[in-house]
């Protein structure tokens, strides 16, 4: 997973899915963002499919982030 377009209090995700049926027309990706290390405090979280026709890549965008933080997936 990578990210980018970052803005005070936004990012844009972006990973890419290998659906376990190679012939599907999209897969399920969910995904959860947490402010500690250790994955209890969780920002958000949500689902989207990945799609054949994009590559099977998703692009979740998180608002409302607080700036100058780390944030761990």
């Amino acid at each position: 997973m990578a990210s980018g377009d970052p803005l005070p209090d936004a990012v844009i995700l972006w990973t890419r899915v290998t659906p376990d049926d190679a012939a599907a027309a999209s897969a399920d990706c969910h995904w959860s963002l947490y402010a500690d290390a250790g994955l209890r405090e969780l920002v958000a979280e949500g689902a989207m499919p990945a799609l054949a026709a994009r590559d099977s890549c998703v692009k979740p965008d998180l608002s409302g982030l607080l700036p100058d933080r780390h944030y761990w997936r």
